[in-house]
């Protein structure tokens, strides 16, 4: 809708209605009452997975946003499928130990799955920082992920439910540090912290990775 809006040739009668979709989008993301059931929802979720061993899975279980920020091309994202004879052979090649992040583990170590079963189509096996108190239930608001694939990481990941979105437009937004590896596999600007905010003028959400350093392998 937002995007529509900015346009200059859009007529005054489509003009009106797109501002007043947005102003009932808006009540909706405003209703704390609609916040509740989804967290109640999302604790009760919780529960049920882990009567099964699942283990934290409460912020996952909230509405939310997934922005990922690959490192391979669109081509090599879209060919990573279940349909691929090799893909439980790539899902269980993991990185060397020197460039996994401090604190984080494979998903399918955590959850007691084989690595093909926890991978996801076009993104490949989640890794998740173990200490990051999102994880356990509540509150939660955002976590960050780390992805990997046939051996390598292959994408950075924040999480950030829709109620945190929502909160920027009061707050201001949030810059926080995720954690790095000791080693990296190929050269590059490698971020230590990830940016929340919210664009007032624009009416834009931005999520930015921050304080890049040039790496070497």
């Amino acid at each position: 809708i937002r995007s529509w809006l900015r346009h200059k040739l859009v007529s005054p009668q489509l003009r009106s209605d797109l501002e007043e979709q947005e102003r009932i989008l808006n009540a909706i993301a405003e209703d704390r009452d609609a916040q509740a059931v989804e967290d109640a929802e999302a604790v009760e979720a919780t529960r049920e997975a882990e009567s099964s061993l699942t283990p934290g899975v409460y912020v996952y279980t909230l509405p939310h946003f997934d922005f990922h920020f690959y490192k391979i091309t669109p081509a090599q994202v879209m060919a990573m499928m279940p349909s691929d004879p090799q893909w439980n052979t790539k899902a269980a090649s993991l990185p060397a130990a020197n460039f996994v992040p401090a604190g984080y583990q494979a998903a399918h170590v955590l959850a007691n799955i084989p690595a093909g079963a926890a991978a996801v189509p076009m993104m490949g096996l989640h890794w998740l920082d173990v200490s990051s108190p999102e994880l356990q239930p509540p509150p939660a608001n955002q976590t960050f992920t780390d992805g990997s694939y046939d051996g390598a990481f292959i994408f950075l990941e924040p999480m950030i439910t829709k109620a945190y979105l929502e909160s920027v437009k009061v707050n201001g937004g949030k810059s926080r540090t995720i954690p790095t590896a000791a080693q990296v596999a190929t050269a590059g600007y490698y971020p230590s912290a990830y940016s929340i905010r919210y664009d007032a003028a624009a009416k834009e959400y931005r999520i930015s990775l921050d304080s890049l350093v040039l790496r070497q392998p």
